[in-house]
């Protein structure tokens, strides 16, 4: 499906009532609120991002650094639920302004060929797209360290900004997950044939580095 073709398809409108919330489990609570965190941050990473839209991505990460705990938590807490469907609806609304990018190919492929959850796979994802952006956008990966709780130190490298992001992320990820971990079966005989795939996503363009087979690859190496 190509970028024209996955705009158009777009619904037109969604009704999200919070309340019919508090029932999901806490495993899907947690796989579609980091998606949720995924969403804003490579839209407010990608070629496609904008001054109006960044704003809205820091709000919404913010949120779900808050919210998603509690939510998961606490299932009947219905200020938390009310503020992640806030957060998942301007999430949504964030692909049709800044879009999506690399780690949204990565997921999209490695759920598809894998079986595995999208919003799970995103959680994985996020942390090398954000290490393999942060050397082109180094202030927009440390505002989001910051929402993470990062204290950065001074004369940081760009390198520096994205591992500790990633780190902070990565922490945050698991502590939700209750130290439960997700593997991901890649190896020689089949991260050429992903890498190849993800170069072709539809996303892959509007990521703000170039996206070709080595650095596919390197990326699905990374992930953990």
């Amino acid at each position: 499906m190509g970028f024209k073709a996955l705009w158009l398809s777009y619904g037109e409108f969604a009704i999200v009532d919070p309340a019919l919330t508090a029932t999901m489990p806490a495993s899907l609570t947690v796989n579609t609120g980091l998606d949720v965190f995924s969403h804003a941050f490579e839209a407010y990473t990608s070629l496609a991002s904008n001054p109006m839209a960044d704003v809205v991505c820091e709000k919404i990460m913010a949120e779900v650094f808050q919210w998603l705990p509690v939510a998961k938590e606490e299932p009947s807490n219905q200020a938390a639920r009310q503020r992640m469907s806030v957060a998942a609806s301007l999430g949504g609304w964030m692909l049709s302004s800044g879009c999506a990018h690399v780690g949204h190919s990565l997921a999209h492929v490695l759920g598809a060929k894998f079986h595995l959850p999208h919003g799970l796979v995103c959680s994985y994802t996020l942390p090398v797209t954000i290490e393999t952006v942060a050397p082109v956008l180094p202030e927009k990966v440390k505002y989001v360290g910051n929402i993470l709780g990062v204290d950065f130190p001074e004369n940081v490298s760009p390198e520096e900004i994205g591992r500790l992001t990633a780190e902070a992320y990565r922490a945050f990820r698991d502590r939700l997950m209750d130290g439960k971990s997700c593997e991901f079966p890649i190896d020689e005989s089949n991260i050429h044939a992903l890498a190849q795939e993800v170069c072709q996503e539809a996303f892959a363009p509007l990521t703000p580095v170039k996206v070709d087979e080595e650095l596919a690859v390197k990326m699905l190496r990374e992930i953990r």
